[in-house]
């Protein structure tokens, strides 16, 4: 795994697992990921220890732990004894909660379309991914190309 160091990378990427390299340092990728395919220990050690890394966050595992917490904070903090809480539940006070207003999301998603009440979606957010995707591709050319 080669990887810019964004907080979660570098969280999981450590020696071990993967590399780091610059933000926006195309060599540095380049000379990462070929050097991972020169070495063929190196990267299948990545490999295995970036899979049992893995293995510790599947979701039956996560579940597993996520249900250790809430018995453990069950045991720990039981009602028995103790007074309720003055606050009540949404159950309680039913019919307590603001309108729900979305028109916000739906300018956001469609910008063209709330604005003009119809019309070119030409400011729609995937637009950018797209143009992104698009220079990232002729980005890759152009290296491959050397």
């Amino acid at each position: 795994m080669v990887s810019t160091p964004y907080w979660h990378a570098a969280e999981l990427l450590t020696a071990e697992r993967g590399k780091l390299v610059p933000f926006r340092d195309p060599s540095a990728i380049a000379a990462a990921v070929v050097g991972l395919l020169r070495d063929d220990p190196l990267r299948h050690s990545m490999r295995k220890n970036a899979y049992l890394l893995g293995r510790e966050m599947v979701w039956s595992r996560v579940a597993r732990l996520y249900m250790r917490s809430f018995e453990q904070a069950q045991r720990e903090h039981s009602l028995v004894g103790r007074r309720s809480s003055a606050i009540k539940t949404l159950d309680e006070q039913p019919g307590q909660l603001p309108e729900l207003k979305l028109d916000h999301l739906y300018r956001m998603s469609w910008p063209g379309e709330a604005q003009a009440g119809g019309g070119s979606n030409r400011n729609h957010p995937h637009r950018a991914w797209e143009a992104l995707g698009e220079w990232n591709g002729r980005e890759l050319q152009r290296q491959a190309a050397r």
